[in-house]
């Protein structure tokens, strides 16, 4: 017994519980976009993980569809095979958030012996990421990544090559 409890205190105290973690979002997720978050819509959404600074993907868009940053009201109207679709784009950052044991128990044991607690700031930590939701419609306001549209599989590939245009720098569709 002496020996599990000598390994198991330091596998306790330096473990951090994960309460709330960011998805892991490799190339695109396709889903709809009020389950990602709330504050969206009940439509489809293209999501990606933002690997860039802040405002590098609406400088990139700008250059690519020569729009203006100054008037970007998160809505583009693109043209994909002869079809106008229009993309609204949303930031949307998901965080991480744990708890840290050692600092919890520190402070317990100062509080057993009526001294303030120190390490109060260091009971979590919380790191976040960005990705982006973009939604797509036609003109007649029907949702273009629904598994029953007719020309989803062209704004799927066009997405993706905008994706990795802005992520690795491919330039040609």
């Amino acid at each position: 017994m002496k020996y599990v409890l000598i390994f198991l205190f330091p596998v306790i105290m330096s473990s951090c519980i994960s309460i709330q973690k960011a998805p892991k979002i490799d190339t695109y997720k396709l889903l709809v976009a009020k389950k990602f978050q709330r504050k969206l819509p009940k439509r489809y959404a293209f999501v990606f993980h933002d690997p860039k600074g802040a405002n590098d993907f609406y400088y990139f868009i700008e250059s690519r569809f020569k729009s203006n940053f100054d008037n970007f009201q998160w809505n583009v109207t693109v043209t994909i095979k002869g079809r106008i679709h229009n993309f609204t784009i949303y930031e949307v950052e998901k965080s991480t958030k744990t708890v840290n044991l050692i600092p919890i128990f520190a402070d317990l044991v100062r509080h057993a012996k009526d001294k303030e607690a120190l390490f109060r700031d260091q009971y979590s930590t919380r790191s976040g990421s960005w990705y982006f939701a973009i939604t797509v419609t036609e003109n007649d306001y029907t949702d273009c990544l629904k598994s029953n549209d007719a020309h989803r599989q062209e704004v799927l590939e066009f997405l993706d090559f905008l994706r990795l245009s802005y992520v690795h720098g491919v330039s040609q569709f």
